[in-house]
């Protein structure tokens, strides 16, 4: 036991003292580093009166508890040990695992004393389980069993001694003949083939995620609102079938005027994302104005493919439009330059009578958000189909190039996956870098919360049941 009261706090709060990195090489967390984990907990730990208080309070959860929130067990048979209530002689304790895949298994385990070794024949199939116990009548315990390979997985091509060379790309920073002044996915598809021809292996991309549409200077990659959803603003407009087939978007990017300033942004030393969104969301808004008219009220095949792909999407792909639209209109509207922080207190939730009223005055513009993302991942699919076939053959000479990049573990603070989630948010525990946000209520849960207004829909759908 150690005699450093924060030392001792951080352990019972479950922060470590170490971990291995990437090469295997131990490396030590240390005492600054707890101590501001334990600071985004609320808890200053420069204050020993505090510091005695959280203590208190852990320790009292703590010996409360039968099993922890998260149990991480390696690929075998389980062996659980769990802290039980006394027993008056011999009892049975009955175990159940209800499976992330479907389906339940139950056993039994004869408790002597305080404490009982859990175990279960037969290996258990990877993935997050839940696990719960029962003692007697009253006592009983839940968590989350999360089942994992003994290692990573290691790509056949990757075996032995084996070597692959690539590229590390940030998207946002190509140029070429045809973008707008910021990398698209046509220059990406371009790229994947000239690094082919040349024989790389693959290409490590930025992350692709959703930033805010209406906030274009908020550009970092590591930062996203979303992360079941892709950056429009790397559709390469012009690529578009839609583009093709509007004489009013090609007539309007001709004018001098609009040229000039897509030469200037493509001839500034950093990427002007205010002016590229301002051109792309003109021309994107035309081709909508044309999508609704030609292909919706027609019923064509392309419109019966959006229609397919937002039945697809469902409720996920609905709130990142709604969140879309309410943004850009309370922005301009309500000076909400702050993000969903600086809205309205009414707008605020997404099952509230002033956001369905929203949504019902507002399908046109939550549509056209959806529409984007159609195009971005339709656009993504439909590219790299057509360079599949340019390499040799073989995925390691430029067959196909593989699209996900790094993806972000967080998000930032005014993004729609933390609407309406604040009060179990860590708003101010970031790791520096990312962005990362830390969600109390997930880490006891043992998963990220990666929608945060589906998450918060299934919180309340929890609580009515209850």
């Amino acid at each position: 036991m150690t005699d450093d009261p924060v030392a001792l706090l951080a352990a019972l709060r479950g922060i470590g003292t170490c971990y291995h990195d990437h090469r295997g090489e131990l490396q030590e967390i240390g005492p600054e580093t707890r101590r501001g984990i334990l600071g985004g907990m609320g808890i200053v730990a420069d204050d020993p009166a505090s510091v005695a208080r959280a203590i208190e309070a852990a320790s009292r959860l703590n010996a409360g508890q039968m099993l922890p929130p998260v149990v991480v067990w390696r690929d075998g048979e389980l062996a659980l040990d769990a802290a039980l209530p006394p027993a008056v002689g011999p009892s049975v304790l009955r175990c159940a695992i209800e499976f992330e895949g479907g389906g339940e298994d139950h056993w039994e385990v004869q408790q002597r004393g305080t404490s009982a070794r859990l175990t279960r024949a037969g290996r258990l199939p990877q993935g997050y389980h839940r696990f719960r116990v029962t003692a007697g009548a009253d006592d009983s315990a839940e968590t989350l069993l999360v089942v994992t390979p003994e290692r990573c997985h290691e790509p056949q091509a990757l075996a032995g001694e084996a070597r692959r060379w690539g590229l590390a790309v940030q998207l946002y920073t190509l140029r070429s003949a045809t973008n707008w002044g910021i990398g698209d996915f046509a220059d990406l598809v371009q790229l994947a083939r000239d690094a082919a021809a040349v024989g790389a292996d693959f290409i490590g991309l930025n992350p692709l995620h959703a930033l805010f549409a209406a906030n274009p200077a908020h550009c970092s990659p590591y930062s996203p609102s979303s992360r079941h959803m892709l950056n429009v603003l790397y559709i390469a407009v012009e690529s578009l079938p839609d583009f093709a087939d509007c004489p009013e978007a090609r007539a309007r990017v001709a004018q001098p005027a609009f040229q000039a300033e897509l030469a200037r942004l493509c001839n500034a030393p950093l990427v002007e994302y205010a002016g590229v969104a301002a051109l792309k969301f003109e021309i994107l808004g035309m081709l909508h104005t044309r999508f609704r008219r030609e292909e919706i009220n027609r019923n064509t095949g392309r419109a019966r493919a959006f229609a397919a792909f937002r039945a697809a999407r469902g409720r996920s792909l609905e709130l990142h439009a709604l969140f879309e639209a309410l943004d850009e209109t309370l922005r301009s509207g309500h000076d909400a330059h702050g993000g969903w922080p600086s809205w309205p207190e009414a707008y605020r939730d997404p099952a509230g009578p002033a956001v369905a009223e929203f949504a019902r005055q507002s399908a046109e513009r939550i549509e056209f958000h959806a529409w984007l993302q159609w195009l971005a991942e339709s656009q993504l699919v439909t590219l790299f189909r057509g360079q599949a076939g340019h390499g040799e053959g073989s995925p390691a000479r430029g067959a196909s190039v593989p699209i996900p990049g790094l993806p972000t573990v967080g998000g930032t603070k005014t993004s729609a996956a933390l609407l309406r989630l604040d009060q179990n948010m860590d708003l101010d525990a970031g790791d520096g870098s990312t962005g990362l946000i830390h969600d109390r209520a997930a880490q006891a849960a043992g998963r990220c919360q990666s929608d945060g207004w589906s998450a918060a829909r299934r919180r309340r759908d929890r609580s009515q049941r209850v």
